[in-house]
């Protein structure tokens, strides 16, 4: 009896070392961020970036939440050159309230990942949870819990900017949203519609649902409507020709073409 109560045990503890290890990734994940919350030590927050601003940086973690962190401290030099989808490692620590203060930024490695962006309007608001509605009329949900610090504040009918990922046929995942017009690009153009074609030439800054942000020769940030237009497929940084009427905010594209 004894000899069978001894190889129980044994076995016990020999499962008891496996089993554990493939939950430990998560362990680590979930330990960080409650040192962030609590206030631990520096902590490393590696992923990619979704948005560089004046005062911040927005990241998407590995753990699948998305990181919004104070740049105060950190050298604007080393940030001018962060690409949105570029890997980062962030060194953070909580600082007043809800913040999170970078004191590090560096470029990782890794292969990049594709944010894309599409402005339109918020449709409802309950708790973290917000439906944004596209100006090609879909609809993307939010969801607020996800974001690590300060969350976005919104309220219903305002005009924001959504920040999203999809990767094959998987469902639309919405990372971060903005209530702003845009993220730090230049104004668009805002002259009423003239009836009549024009001709633009630019590089494609973004690729939204049905849209593109164009910048052009001359300067101009401008939002493309691109739902109805002929052309090839285009991507971020292709130099385009595009075909259209400008209607209020949007220029609205009959064809595009790359060069």
């Amino acid at each position: 009896m004894w000899r069978a109560i001894g190889t129980i045990t044994i076995l016990v503890l020999a499962l008891g070392s496996v089993v554990p290890a493939q939950a430990q990734t998560g362990e680590r994940v979930f330990d960080t961020l409650i040192d962030l919350l609590r206030g631990g030590g520096n902590q490393h927050v590696r992923g990619y970036v979704v948005a560089v601003r004046d005062s911040d940086i927005v990241v998407r973690g590995g753990d699948n939440r998305t990181y919004a962190i104070s740049t105060a401290g950190v050298d604007r030099q080393k940030l001018a050159g962060l690409q949105p989808g570029q890997p980062v490692k962030v060194t953070v620590k909580r600082g007043s309230g809800d913040t999170l203060t970078a004191s590090a930024v560096e470029a990782d490695n890794g292969q990049p990942r594709t944010f894309r962006t599409a402005e339109g309007v918020v449709d409802s608001v309950s708790g973290g949870r917000v439906q944004f509605r596209t100006s090609e009329g879909f609809t993307v949900p939010v969801d607020l819990n996800q974001i690590v610090g300060p969350r976005p504040t919104l309220q219903r009918g305002d005009s924001a900017t959504v920040i999203y990922e999809q990767t094959g046929q998987n469902p639309i995942t919405a990372v971060w949203i903005d209530p702003r017009a845009s993220l730090g690009a230049a104004s668009p153009r805002t002259t009423t519609p003239t009836g009549g074609y024009e001709r633009i030439h630019g590089f494609v800054q973004a690729i939204g649902l049905g849209t593109l942000t164009l910048k052009t020769d001359d300067g101009r940030t401008l939002t493309v409507d691109i739902a109805n237009s002929r052309g090839g497929d285009v991507r971020p940084g292709d130099l385009v020709n595009v075909v259209g009427r400008a209607t209020g905010d949007r220029f609205v594209a009959e064809a595009v073409q790359k060069d």
